[in-house]
């Protein structure tokens, strides 16, 4: 199995810059956004999760207890999301014909419309402690 090439060979760690991990949350954040209210086309939840983990052990989040708390805090709302995402995406790729099944893709649309807001909300307030000008995040002026 071939790695991405900003995780190391050896340490299996993400080798990226904070900025670049930042920048990576905010993309996909801005793709869940744009899902809800029954339009789920794409499923950016993967590589958020993975994106908030390599957050969480980065070295300069291990020294700021906040920082720390509030990303490893969004990975379980984000992980109901992915797995809640892959049992729409697993019901709508069927193709249903029985009544009581097509109940089952609502129940799990409404779960999708009600774990959204709550990961938005705890996204935005992790990606508001991190300045767009990352020059001052750890040598502020």
């Amino acid at each position: 199995m071939e790695l991405p090439s900003d995780i190391c060979p050896h340490c299996k760690n993400d080798r990226r810059q904070i900025r670049e991990i930042i920048q990576s949350i905010r993309d996909n954040y801005d793709e869940i956004i744009d899902n809800g209210f029954n339009n789920f086309e794409s499923d950016p939840s993967n590589q958020l999760i993975l994106d908030l983990i390599a957050l969480s052990k980065h070295p300069a989040t291990q020294f700021d207890p906040i920082r720390l708390d509030m990303s490893k805090n969004v990975l379980p709302l984000l992980e109901e999301y992915a797995g809640l995402m892959d049992d729409y995406i697993e019901q709508d790729q069927v193709g249903y014909t029985d009544e009581g099944e097509d109940d089952d893709l609502e129940i799990t649309r409404d779960s999708l419309n009600q774990i959204i807001p709550k990961v938005k909300k705890e996204v935005s307030r992790l990606l508001a402690d991190y300045p767009d000008d990352y020059t001052t995040l750890f040598h502020p002026k």
